[in-house]
């Protein structure tokens, strides 16, 4: 994960309009996602960091059965953009 971060980091350091500062999820290292482990489906399947009017901002792809329910892991995308 440190690598995803640093990653963004340097991208938007070195190119401040690049829409490429992205962190897919899972955070697996394998090149393959099994689809029958949960641990690798995630609602949350991206996040695109971008800057805008000198800001940080995040745009999450996110996947779910059930519409009326609230991301439960935003509070780790909260994090991650502070650490950003």
């Amino acid at each position: 994960m440190a690598e995803k971060i640093q990653n963004v980091i340097d991208c938007l350091r070195t190119e401040p309009l690049s829409k490429r500062a992205v962190i897919c999820i899972p955070l697996s290292k394998s090149a393959t996602i099994d689809w029958t482990d949960p641990g690798q489906n995630k609602c949350c399947r991206e996040l695109h960091f971008y800057l805008e009017d000198g800001q940080l901002k995040c745009t999450g792809l996110v996947r779910m059965q059930n519409a009326n329910i609230f991301v439960k892991n935003i509070h780790v995308f909260a994090t991650l953009i502070a650490h950003v």
